[in-house]
């Protein structure tokens, strides 16, 4: 993790190959016993959906991690095309007021695929060492037959840096509130 001041770590430059060589800190079968978390937002009426187009768009959103707001949260998905991928590092800059935090994780599942007229496309992703989470998140967009396409975001996780495990309830708040944030912005994005 790298703490700076938010005004310097905006102007910093990325560098990918910094974190690509980083292990992550849980792998998703290990996560069972952390603490589970699930937002949602429904990203558009059945009307708005009929096409497909606000699914695809969504899904579209999802892979160029367009996920959090940038005056909360900017990143760069390191691959060839910016695109999330199966094994890409994501590298996170977080910002809480004045202070920024750098950190990265690593995608350890792809998934897209149709049954009849279900859809379900995400990813999950696993912290690196050094996060100041412990966990994995999963970023999914779906649309059940006949019905409105929804975004959620699923989470287990406990703090993963001593700073964290010292904010207590507090660390929690920001994660839901950065959630929460998260669901809106995905839907702004789409409409």
């Amino acid at each position: 993790m790298r703490l700076m001041t938010s005004v310097k770590l905006k102007g910093a430059p990325w560098n990918c190959s910094e974190w690509t060589t980083v292990e992550p800190s849980i792998l998703p079968k290990d996560a069972a016993g952390l603490i589970p978390e699930k937002y949602s937002v429904i990203l558009g009426s059945v009307s708005d959906t009929a096409d497909g187009v606000l699914f695809h768009r969504a899904v579209d959103a999802l892979l160029a991690y367009d996920v959090f707001p940038p005056q909360q949260m900017r990143a760069l998905v390191c691959t060839s095309n910016n695109r999330v991928s199966m094994g890409a590092t994501i590298v996170q800059r977080i910002f809480l007021g004045p202070i920024g935090f750098e950190v990265a994780v690593r995608v350890v599942d792809v998934f897209s695929g149709e049954a009849g007229s279900e859809r379900r496309s995400g990813f999950t992703y696993a912290t690196l060492q050094g996060h100041m989470e412990k966990g994995i998140s999963s970023f999914i967009v779906e649309q059940k037959p006949g019905g409105p396409v929804s975004f959620s975001i699923e989470t287990r996780s406990r703090p993963g840096h001593w700073l964290i495990r010292f904010s207590g309830p507090l660390a929690r708040l920001i994660q839901k509130r950065a959630n929460k944030k998260a669901l809106a912005h995905l839907q702004a994005v789409v409409r």
